[in-house]
């Protein structure tokens, strides 16, 4: 008798394991901006003439050259200049551009 107990105890919480999990993962949701597909960036910070550069998308003349010489950044910063960093709208570049030049 014990061990049909034991059995029907087990069956039971794995049955209320397995219906746990798929509320769980069944109700998860996708927060609206995740759904949305990615849109283009707005902006691109890249070196241009070996200066800190601000670049509206598909645009291939800087919107604004900042007096700031990228071979006295890091290495790694240099890099990632060198393949743009995006930025998705002014906030973003504002906060970018705080970054570098402070």
């Amino acid at each position: 008798m014990n061990r049909k107990l034991i059995l029907g105890i087990s069956a039971g919480a794995a049955a209320l394991l397995a219906a746990g999990l798929l509320f769980l993962f069944g109700t998860v949701r996708v927060p609206a901006e995740a759904e949305s597909s990615p849109s283009a960036p707005a902006y691109s910070l890249r070196e241009h003439e070996g200066k800190l550069a601000v670049f509206e998308t598909g645009r291939e003349e800087p919107l604004r050259i900042l007096d700031l010489d990228v071979r006295m950044l890091p290495p790694y910063d240099q890099g990632l200049l060198r393949a743009g960093i995006d930025a998705a709208d002014e906030r973003e570049l504002a906060r970018l551009l705080e970054d570098y030049t402070s």
